[in-house]
């Protein structure tokens, strides 16, 4: 049933309805840079940080059983990514699942490379392995074991790129060093032209453009099929230890300690509280549900749930929420910006100290509220269905909960994390 509170408008591009809740199919949402981090202590160190600033959380129920030197999302599905293990005991290629809600999910090991590396590249059909030696591996992406499709070194080779079947490799010897090109359907060749001081490197999902990373905080944008030099971008920064594109063409890098993005310059995406090893790019669009942000008191410990995926014309998509007081009432809030109140004129996150809740934050533009009540096991759910017109294809809807709690505040409620959901 519609709720009368919500405005027209909303309620018609959201047709609220209520409903059970159960399980969602993984993804990492579309331009989102999965960042891999030095472990601190046993804090999680996969973060997903959205590349237009709008927030980051960090994976859950992480498995940090190894060390691991390089990430590499999947560019056909991004429910799943590829990532080097550098221990003794289990080295080589694993890939693992992003379950529902930011969460770790399965791993496999071993059907690809089993040497340990420095970098992992992945295309369409491909798995690319760097060694620490300069041996590069391309393993098919669907077959288990069995030697690789090609097995080659190259001297001083620093880092890899995959667009289609062309493997962009970067090396680097003090000076002028040569960016190569390897056709990996047809095992051919060819020098892309030498470059000064080349520390990483990234191709645009289009293949029309390289962005090369240098020793000295400057990317190169170069001309793949030319070799040519078409811009330097100075980024003030020390060494660009890895670069990314979005499926904008737009250009993300990491100095090793933070994350910047070309569409936000002046303020980094991301700064982490050890180091950035690596970070890999999502660009397959798709639906996707992701939290973000914290909650406090009640709400800190209240996690999210959701029922399938954010599909066009899927009816019975919810969100709700587990783990809250049992049989308390609540409120749901939705809206369309975690970034923006539009109506208080605010920015999100907005501290709601004013309310009586220091420390705590509105983390969803409240254009649409819901009473809600729990239930005994302190859940509720709350459908969402998705309309089926294309109009809607990529848009960002936001929501948050607040759950009763009579022991912080004055207001008898706290806020929940956020969660975030990009139609597709």
């Amino acid at each position: 049933m519609t709720n009368p509170k919500i405005p027209p408008t909303l309620a018609a591009t959201l047709a609220l309805t209520l409903a059970g809740s159960g399980p969602a199919l993984a993804q990492i949402p579309a331009d989102t840079a999965l960042v891999f981090e030095s472990t601190q202590l046993l804090e999680p160190y996969y973060k997903l940080v959205d590349v237009f600033g709008r927030g980051q959380t960090t994976l859950r129920e992480q498995n940090a059983f190894m060390a691991v030197t390089s990430v590499a999302v999947d560019p056909v599905t991004n429910g799943q990514f590829f990532w080097i293990g550098a221990a003794a005991s289990l080295p080589g290629t694993w890939r693992s699942q992003i379950e529902a809600l930011a969460r770790f999910g399965q791993g496999i090991w071993g059907p690809w490379s089993q040497t340990p590396a420095t970098r992992v590249a992945v295309g369409a059909s491909r798995i690319v392995t760097l060694e620490s030696s300069g041996t590069l591996q391309a393993h098919p992406k669907v077959t288990f074991g069995g030697p690789p499709v090609i097995n080659l070194t190259i001297n001083q080779a620093n880092d890899i790129a995959i667009v289609g079947e062309l493997l962009y490799t970067s090396t680097s010897g003090g000076g002028q060093a040569p960016v190569f090109e390897h056709d990996l359907a047809n095992n051919t060749n060819r020098t892309v032209g030498s470059y000064a001081d080349v520390a990483s490197i990234a191709v645009s999902p289009f293949g029309v453009e390289l962005a090369l990373g240098t020793q000295n905080g400057d990317i190169l944008r170069v001309d793949p099929v030319s070799g040519a030099i078409n811009a330097t971008q100075p980024t003030g920064l020390a060494r660009i230890t890895a670069v990314g594109y979005t499926r904008f063409n737009t250009l993300v890098w990491t100095d090793g300690s933070t994350l910047w993005s070309e569409l936000s310059p002046t303020t980094p995406l991301y700064t982490s509280p050890t180091s950035i090893l690596d970070f890999s790019v999502a660009i397959a669009t798709g639906p996707s549900v992701t939290r973000y942000g914290e909650g406090c008191g009640a709400g800190a410990t209240s996690t999210w749930t959701v029922n399938g995926e954010p599909a066009l014309g899927n009816s019975a998509f919810a969100i709700g929420l587990d783990n809250a007081p049992p049989n308390a009432p609540g409120l749901l809030t939705l809206g369309t910006s975690r970034t923006r109140w539009n109506a208080a004129n605010a920015t999100l996150p907005f501290e709601l100290r004013s309310f009586g809740l220091p420390g705590c934050s509105l983390l969803a533009s409240p254009e649409a509220n819901l009473f809600v009540v729990t239930n005994a096991g302190g859940r509720f759910s709350q459908t969402v269905p998705i309309p089926s017109s294309s109009a809607f294809a990529g848009l960002e809807f936001v929501a948050q909960a607040f759950v009763q709690d009579n022991n912080l505040g004055t207001l008898g409620f706290v806020p929940t994390e956020g969660v975030a959901f990009v139609v597709n």
